[in-house]
């Protein structure tokens, strides 16, 4: 397991643990890490539990959850970190739906959903993601349609979508 005295490097911008296996309880309190640009933790063994409440990282740019055993719904407030440009929740066991918070996310360009238990539609508020070049929502249980996401105007725009198109759940016309 992780060592609390990470939480002493007040400073620090950069924090990647992924692919340690590290196990046990979910690593840190990261609200004294105020400064944290990037935090990768993805593919560790933690014990099961919903996403820490990282409120207090307003700074955040990129965050990777991938494959860490995060349960519950995502939560609300990280509609407030408008730098955002990665969110990776991949390969978890996150439910409920997706929250339409996350279309204050106007520099996302990375949204990595897929393989959780999440339901519903894409939010319409994701037509303000403007920036968005791929989302990932693929084995989940979203339904409707993708309109939200083709006024993505950015460099690429939206190079990459994927879901479960096939089964007839989303249907894909941008």
């Amino acid at each position: 397991s992780l060592p609390n005295t990470l939480t002493n490097l007040e400073a620090l911008t950069h924090l990647d643990l992924s692919t340690n296996k590290f196990s046990g309880s979910y690593p840190l309190s990261t609200t004294v890490m105020a400064r944290l640009t990037y935090l990768f933790l993805a593919n560790n063994n933690f014990d099961v539990g919903p996403i820490p409440n990282y409120s207090g990282l307003s700074k955040l740019k990129e965050l990777s959850l991938k494959s860490t055993q995060r349960t519950g719904t995502i939560a609300t407030y990280f509609g407030d970190f408008t730098d955002m440009v990665l969110l990776d929740l991949h390969n978890n066991e996150l439910s409920n739906k997706i929250p339409s918070e996350l279309g204050n996310l106007v520099n996302l360009k990375y949204l990595l959903l897929n393989d959780n238990n999440l339901t519903g539609s894409i939010p319409d508020s994701f037509s303000s993601l403007a920036k968005i070049e791929m989302v990932l929502l693929d084995k989940n249980s979203i339904s409707g349609n993708a309109n939200p996401l083709c006024g993505a105007t950015g460099p690429q725009g939206l190079s990459r979508f994927s879901s479960d198109c096939n089964s007839s759940e989303v249907s894909c016309t941008c």
